[in-house]
């Protein structure tokens, strides 16, 4: 379903939407802080669904969905509400609503709401049986009887012998929010146009998908293919990022054949540009490659990242995209990459900075990857990976005691010599008693622990990202002694060095 979600709390409007897309097959088309705003977005977008809080400003919940039966616009609506509202909430049912999700709000609550208005709709759906029902059905394999009686009595009423058939097939998972009505309106021109075709149109919501069945005569569907590659096909090229297949046959009767052939070219839409237009012919033409995995860069990436160069990291990412995306690989190879590609990112992370890893775990980037159809949602996923990698950076330099902050440059200055605390308070000018106080305060650890673990942080980011010898590492971050080294490494990281390098 594509859903919309009207609230005035930022947490929960941000918080739920992250949910349903990370936890759902559900996409989030827009998001409104009240109901005002949520209104013009219904308008615009039309939902299939809305998730509304019940009393905010400008214009409540149940004031938007009054309006918006005045205008017309048709949707489920669920309301969001408190223990203090939920007579209020009742109430709406009565006037409506679909149903109600009580805050503080709980993940399998909302699975599960999602889950029985989605049944609800495709019941709903079913009780029509009209000749997209029965797309829909066979499309996704959900009525055995239609592979037989039905398909038959089906494809009689389509028994023109002069006649040929073609199947469209777009994913707009990654497409804005206002494709679908676009792509409608377009469409209804092109039928206005080319009157002599049968056009039936199936949207198949739960995966984000076009199907549209054309029949007529070849000369008709000739037009009618000119007029989809220019009135469509340049729209989802446009930067809209949405994907096509298509195939032609000159017989109904092959009409369940098609279907699932439509289905396999789909998926090669990773190998492809974006706004891609993937028919038989362009499949059979594609060359591919014999797979070689980027290592060079991923090493290249390890090392900025081991070596603190995280300002490096942004650049390095979309090199290894643009890597991708330059090669004629199977979908199957450039997805299985990106899902190593993240593994290895997630790894690294798990050795150097638990928290960040943490972050990476709970984002659910395997699922979303997992998901990815086209090269623009994998972009945007790791913009998000990259953006939270930078973040994680920023937060260990925003420390905010500017005394404690130069004593730490001095450190990363220096953390090489045998620096002390003595000498550190000489050079900021203030005791060392001074010094201990200020940095146990703003750090929560004292000087010796601190510069201990800082160097032991770096040696393993060197273990990791160089071929530099132990003793050599144990130079480089200050300790002349490499036996001495190798017993504090193991101290705090709980394995020695040589083990830590060879550890996968």
């Amino acid at each position: 379903m594509r859903i919309l979600i009207v609230e005035d709390e930022v947490m929960i409007r941000v918080g739920m939407g992250k949910l349903i897309e990370n936890e759902t097959n559900h996409r989030i088309i827009g998001e409104a802080k009240n109901g005002k705003e949520g209104l013009d977005l219904a308008e615009r977008y039309k939902p299939d669904l809305i998730i509304t809080d019940i009393r905010m400003p400008e214009m409540d919940g149940l004031e938007m969905l009054k309006e918006m039966r005045n205008r017309k616009i048709e949707t489920k609506a669920v309301i969001l509400t408190g223990y203090a509202e939920f007579d209020y909430a009742q109430k709406a049912i009565v006037l409506g609503v679909e149903d109600y999700l009580l805050k503080p709000i709980g993940v399998e609550d909302v699975k599960q709401l999602l889950d029985k208005l989605e049944d609800s709709m495709e019941k709903e759906q079913n009780r029509q049986k009209g000749p997209e029902t029965f797309f829909r059905d066979i499309y996704l394999g959900s009525e055995r009887e239609y592979r037989q009686e039905a398909i038959q009595e089906f494809i009689s009423s389509f028994s023109a012998e002069n006649h040929s058939c073609q199947l469209y097939l777009g994913y707009i998972g990654a497409a804005d929010a206002n494709y679908r009505q676009e792509f409608d309106e377009k469409m209804e021109m092109i039928k206005e146009r080319i009157p002599e075709v049968h056009v039936i149109l199936v949207n198949i919501d739960k995966l984000q998908e076009i199907l549209c069945f054309v029949h007529g005569e070849a000369p008709c569907l000739t037009k009618f293919e000119e007029a989809f590659r220019r009135k469509i096909m340049k729209h989802s090229m446009e930067g809209r990022h949405a994907v096509w297949s298509q195939v032609t046959f000159s017989k109904i009767a092959l009409l369940y054949e098609k279907l699932q052939q439509v289905q396999q070219l789909m998926t090669y839409s990773l190998s492809f540009e974006e706004g891609a237009f993937i028919t038989e012919e362009k499949v059979l033409t594609f060359h591919e490659e014999k797979f070689i995995y980027p290592m060079e860069l991923e090493n290249q990436i390890k090392s900025s990242i081991c070596n603190g160069r995280i300002q490096d990291l942004r650049t390095d990412i979309q090199k290894f995209l643009l890597y991708m995306k330059e090669h004629q690989y199977s979908s199957q190879n450039i997805k299985h990459s990106y899902l190593r590609f993240l593994s290895f990112l997630s790894n690294l992370m798990q050795e150097i900075d638990k928290n960040t890893f943490a972050q990476i775990q709970n984002q659910c980037f395997i699922k979303q990857i997992g998901d990815a159809r086209t090269q623009y949602e994998v972009e945007q996923i790791f913009a998000d990976i990259t953006e939270l990698l930078e973040n994680a950076q920023e937060k260990k330099e925003d420390i905010h005691n500017y005394t404690i902050k130069r004593a730490i440059n001095y450190i990363r200055e220096h953390f090489m010599e045998g620096i002390s605390q003595e000498e550190i308070a000489e050079n900021l000018d203030i005791t060392p008693e001074y010094l201990s106080t200020l940095f146990y305060k703003e750090m929560g650890v004292n000087f010796s622990v601190f510069l201990k673990e800082f160097r032991i942080s770096y040696a393993k980011r060197l273990l990791k990202g160089t071929d530099m010898k132990i003793y050599e590492i144990a130079e480089a971050v200050g300790y002349h002694d490499a036996k001495y080294f190798m017993r504090v490494f193991k101290e705090v990281q709980g394995t020695s060095p040589k083990e830590y390098r060879t550890r996968s």
